[in-house]
């Protein structure tokens, strides 16, 4: 409280004279106390509920933000249209546009590797086959017309072509079987007689290198509805496979094929050696243009696994053959099963 009285002397007034006193008041301290704690209330209820709201919305935006992301990506990995819609968070955003262009860079140097590896395949594999014609054809140059050889010349450049460039339409065929559906024509045949004409077929290459080879089959095996042709395709390549991958000059190769009867509905082709083995899983090792070889194009393996799909049977790899290298099972359904 403050008192304020005047300093007199008779009538004359000389000022004022000011005199304070604090006072202490329980009431005042109360309500002091009472406004901070109604403001501190308050902000803690407005912090609560912008918490809270801010939190809800980020618990249901950012799963389906991270969604659109993730499925965008595998779109994107998947080479399909994908219409993706703007993301909320400024961050997602960049971050998907940083994605982008690590994609863009890996797929175009992906399709300039596979660009470069096929050709290399296909030049490699055309090479041998057009050597031994253009050998022929210089033979042919080194007489003049009506020289008594030049025509025993023009016979074995005849027979060169012959027998190379059913080969080499072979090479082009695999290539294009690489990225196209395979077509198959099913009919009655032994299963026994399709081994053996791979085996006939492959047998100056596996002469050459010394291979042993068994062939082993059920008495009681039935025909088999299937595409001879294409899986002579399957069983060739099986066997170069394993013989490309001895490479050790001192081991003999040891090849086996059976044949037999699972079940009434299916029947089991399994080709095995006693080579290193396989390093890949199957879903790589399948793949196209996925190759160990120096000069493969990635593509045999691929292409076996697409003719006995289209034969509606399974193919499987392993380490398990009776030798501990590569095995690769092969079933297919029996008529019964079609």
């Amino acid at each position: 409280t403050t008192l304020i009285a005047p300093i007199m002397e008779g009538e004359n007034r000389f000022g004022y004279l000011v005199k304070t006193k604090a006072v202490s008041s329980d009431f005042v301290h109360r309500e002091i106390f009472n406004i901070i704690g109604i403001f501190a209330t308050l902000l803690a209820l407005t912090f609560t509920f912008v918490y809270g709201f801010t939190a809800r919305m980020l618990a249901r935006t950012m799963p389906e933000t991270l969604d659109d992301l993730v499925t965008w990506i595998e779109a994107e990995l998947a080479e399909t249209p994908n219409p993706c819609k703007p993301l909320p968070f400024k961050d997602f955003e960049e971050l998907k546009n940083k994605i982008a262009e690590i994609l863009e860079r890996h797929h175009r140097e992906k399709n300039q590797a596979q660009i470069g590896q096929l050709t290399s395949g296909i030049m490699h594999d055309i090479k041998t086959p057009l050597h031994s014609i253009v050998t022929a054809m210089h033979l042919v140059e080194k007489y003049p017309s009506g020289h008594p050889k030049r025509e025993m010349r023009l016979e074995n450049l005849l027979n060169m072509c012959k027998e190379n460039m059913p080969v080499i339409g072979n090479i082009i065929e695999t290539t294009l079987d690489g990225s196209r559906q395979i077509s198959i024509t099913k009919t009655d045949h032994d299963l026994l007689k399709t081994a053996k004409k791979s085996i006939a077929l492959n047998q100056q290459l596996l002469d050459r290198r010394g291979a042993e080879v068994e062939l082993l089959a059920d008495a009681t095996l039935l025909p088999v509805p299937h595409d001879a042709t294409q899986l002579i395709r399957v069983i060739s390549n099986l066997l170069k496979n394993a013989l490309e991958a001895l490479t050790d000059a001192s081991k003999v190769p040891q090849l086996s094929i059976s044949l037999k009867a699972t079940s009434t509905a299916e029947v089991a082709l399994t080709v095995e050696d006693n080579g290193p083995g396989i390093n890949l899983p199957n879903e790589k090792l399948f793949r196209a243009y996925r190759s160990t070889k120096a000069h493969g194009n990635g593509l045999g393996l691929h292409i076996a696994k697409k003719i006995i799909e289209a034969h509606q049977g399974r193919m499987e790899a392993d380490n398990n053959s009776k030798w501990g290298g590569a095995r690769f099972a092969i079933v297919i359904p029996t008529e019964a099963s079609l």
